[in-house]
């Protein structure tokens, strides 16, 4: 039997179609919103406690089709046990966290080595849903564990997130944990003026509220 060739090319057409549909199906992907994103540090010195923020938060994240997020419910459709399926990649350019001087800036990326290291990244590996009822209406409690990684260390972080469905096509996904700079092999900067006598403290916390828009399908 003669084998037409344009058989075989409109079967391998079909075939790739159908099988991007279903890798299509395999996620939903959320992207970072270039508005609504806010990431605050604060820390303290021997002369005054301080901050730094920033608004430029990029990232996506891409959770289960099966998993609905719909904090105006009480529970949680598509759960993995107490766990949702979902993965999660969060970048924060270095230079990007501005202080109340430009001073206290160039202090801050000289520690931070922002030219070798100019990103803090964040990668999901497990959100796991908090015990207790959720009440329908307020956002939904979770127990983050992720790998956050700064100045070039990596190090594995547990820390309480909320997640809030935002109109139907985006999630508010807020949190907060202490740190310290050491753990990452950065050396808590202390100014070269007044001969040295500003000193800062290593311990900070790191605050974020983080908005996604749901990516819209291919057509």
């Amino acid at each position: 039997m003669r084998i037409r060739p344009w058989l075989i090319t409109g079967n391998l057409a079909l075939l790739s179609l159908l099988t991007g549909m279903v890798q299509a199906q395999d996620t939903v992907k959320y992207s970072a919103s270039p508005t609504g994103s806010s990431v605050k540090i604060e820390g303290t010195s021997t002369i005054h406690d301080w901050d730094m923020k920033t608004s430029m938060v990029g990232g996506s994240l891409e959770v289960d089709p099966k998993v609905q997020l719909d904090s105006a419910k009480a529970t949680i459709a598509g759960l993995d046990g107490n766990k949702v399926p979902m993965t999660v990649k969060v970048y924060i350019p270095v230079r990007a966290l501005k202080s109340y001087t430009a001073a206290m800036d160039n202090v801050y990326q000289d520690a931070m080595e922002e030219k070798k290291f100019p990103r803090i990244e964040y990668f999901l590996t497990e959100l796991a849903v908090k015990e207790g009822e959720h009440k329908a209406g307020t956002p939904f409690e979770f127990n983050a564990t992720g790998d956050l990684v700064v100045h070039g260390v990596t190090n594995k972080i547990t820390m309480p997130v909320t997640i809030d469905s935002v109109e139907t096509n985006k999630l508010k996904i807020k949190g907060a944990t202490p740190l310290k700079m050491t753990s990452f092999g950065v050396k808590p900067p202390s100014p070269k003026i007044l001969l040295n006598l500003i000193k800062t403290g290593d311990d900070i916390k790191v605050s974020f509220e983080w908005l996604v828009r749901k990516a819209e399908a291919a057509k």
